[in-house]
């Protein structure tokens, strides 16, 4: 975060608080734990499955910064409140498509989970 925030010029306490309500905004707490129960039953699915988590955080990273350039205001509900209004519909897509996942039973799968991913990719 203090990268981001030397990057957009914003206070370290502003990005981390942009960072974690972003993580409640899009339930990524919820996908991160997805990504965890994934099964590793040979190396290649860990190593599938450590590309996912490492693919997730480096969109947080992204995403964080993304939302932090779309206003000038150090608040990050502004600055959500700018971001929610240019990306609302790819928003509404991500939400309606991890709702849909959330009602599935059982662990998703690898490539439900790249999807979700690359969607959550196309809003940083």
């Amino acid at each position: 975060m203090t990268e981001v925030a030397v990057d957009q010029k914003k206070t370290v306490e502003s990005a981390a608080s942009l960072y974690f309500a972003l993580v409640g905004e899009l339930e990524l707490r919820w996908f991160a734990d997805r990504i965890t129960q994934l099964p590793t039953d040979t190396n290649w699915q860990a190593l599938a499955r450590n590309a996912l988590r490492d693919d997730l955080a480096s969109q947080q990273r992204a995403l964080t910064s993304t939302v932090a350039k779309l206003s000038e205001s150090p608040d990050p509900a502004t600055m959500l409140a700018a971001w929610r209004e240019r990306y609302a519909p790819a928003i509404a897509r991500l939400k309606s498509m991890i709702e849909e996942m959330k009602r599935q039973q059982g662990t998703l799968d690898l490539a439900v989970l790249s999807v979700l991913l690359r969607e959550l990719r196309s809003l940083a």
